[in-house]
């Protein structure tokens, strides 16, 4: 047995034994007291590093031909339920994102997913009369294991450096953020001094948090090592949501400001995580389309090594959507079951028959029709998702006054007499 392997032996013992883990996890206690992290939330000594695991994105394995070329594609994710800083990570992470959302300037943020057909409603609105219009749907290939940390530093500094500018002349240097503890309360500015419930964040606080992230990800492998992350946005943490929408916001902010006016009043640009579309109109102007796309493709707009990938153009997020001749968006909620008069071809939700809650179950139906009134354009694109999202409950054993009452329970809540036509003809 060589040196080298003598080594490795004595540290995969050490880490199994839960020396390694021990002696990290009492360095982050000290440096989490010192900093004085433990006035927002207690330090949990009970926490561990976790090992990682795989995660295979579905397009990329259920076609043959594609899970031959990106079967080893697979996402690694490192769990931070029982990571000993998970609650403070969980907090700065929800301040990051109101953050984001006051985040002024030129980006393609788009914030939640039901909002999707109204904003391709209003890019429609915005580029009519300048020529046809086309869209296009890409990914941020490879954005979380691949992201520069560099940009994720300076991003991050720049945006709080935007976000302060805008706000009122009292907030100071050092803005706080008052984020609750417990429940669906939303987030607010700190006017004055400690709210009971909520932990009171600062900006220098949430940037803290964010370097101690970056550079303490680590893994126990199931073999005993313990390994560090040294490139990309931490896999798992609360913090990495808001670390990848606010650096590509950056990059976007960057890549405006390269760019004629000319250029900015012929498309409209959204993106939510790392999927981006792109409304462009076309007329018989100098400025010429096709190069625009190409340019942007090469990522132009996003550092190297991050890539854009052509995405499919039927769907974007949760939305079905159809350009019309006219140039206006069709839209619906997307459900791969569509179509299906048995078993659906997808499996998403619990049946009725489960051990689950039964108002639990019978919420997910209220939730999924909510879905199809916020997203169909029209009657008929309304009727095909309701009728397909119907059809699939019923498959699964959902009994039709479940159904039913599910359907009144939306009604209640948005008035629309679609749902009352689909009860009454419905057969379930």
């Amino acid at each position: 047995m060589t040196t080298e392997d003598r080594s490795r032996v004595r540290a995969n013992q050490l880490s199994t034994d839960g020396t390694l883990d021990a002696t990290l996890i009492s360095a982050w206690r000290w440096f989490y007291r010192k900093k004085g992290w433990h006035k927002i939330t207690k330090f949990d000594s009970k926490g561990r590093v976790t090992a990682p695991y795989a995660l295979y994105k579905a397009k990329n394995v259920t076609d043959a031909a594609v899970r031959a070329r990106k079967l080893h594609k697979a996402r690694p994710i490192t769990p931070y339920a029982k990571h000993p800083m998970a609650k403070l990570l969980s907090l700065v992470g929800r301040a990051w994102s109101f953050a984001l959302r006051h985040l002024k300037g030129e980006h393609f943020i788009q914030h939640d997913c039901q909002s999707v057909p109204q904003m391709l409603r209003e890019a429609a609105e915005a580029l009519r009369g300048k020529g046809e219009l086309s869209y296009e749907i890409n990914d941020v290939d490879s954005c979380y294991p691949s992201m520069p940390k560099e940009a994720l530093r300076i991003a991050m500094r720049d945006i709080l450096g935007d976000v302060r500018k805008n706000l009122p002349p009292g907030a100071g240097e050092d803005p706080k953020i008052l984020v609750p503890k417990r429940g669906k309360k939303k987030c607010s500015w700190a006017q004055q001094g400690e709210v009971w419930g909520h932990a009171s964040i600062s900006f220098s606080t949430m940037l803290e948090v964010i370097d101690f992230d970056l550079d303490n990800c680590y893994v126990i492998t199931y073999d005993g090592r313990l390994l560090k992350q040294a490139r990309g946005i931490p896999m798992g943490s609360a913090l990495s949501p808001p670390l990848a929408i606010g650096t590509l916001a950056w990059m976007e902010h960057e890549w405006m400001q390269t760019l004629e006016d000319d250029a900015k009043a012929r498309f409209r640009m959204k993106r939510y995580m790392d999927d981006v579309i792109t409304v462009t109109a076309k007329d018989d102007s100098a400025w010429d389309v096709d190069r625009f796309r190409d340019d942007f493709r090469r990522s132009e707009c996003y550092w190297a090594p991050l890539k854009l990938e052509a995405a499919e153009s039927t769907h974007f997020l949760e939305t079905t959507l159809e350009l019309d001749p006219s140039g206006s968006f069709r839209t619906r909620l997307k459900n791969v079951n569509e179509g299906c008069e048995t078993a659906p071809r997808v499996w998403r939700y619990h049946r009725w028959d489960s051990f689950t809650c039964a108002k639990m179950k019978a919420g997910i139906v209220v939730g999924c029709l909510l879905k199809v009134v916020a997203m169909a354009s029209d009657d008929e694109g309304f009727a095909l998702s309701v009728t397909s999202k119907l059809r699939e409950f019923t498959a699964l054993g959902y009994p039709s006054h479940v159904l039913n009452g599910a359907i009144g329970r939306t009604f209640a809540r948005t008035k629309d007499e679609r749902l009352l036509r689909a009860r009454i003809c419905s057969h379930w």
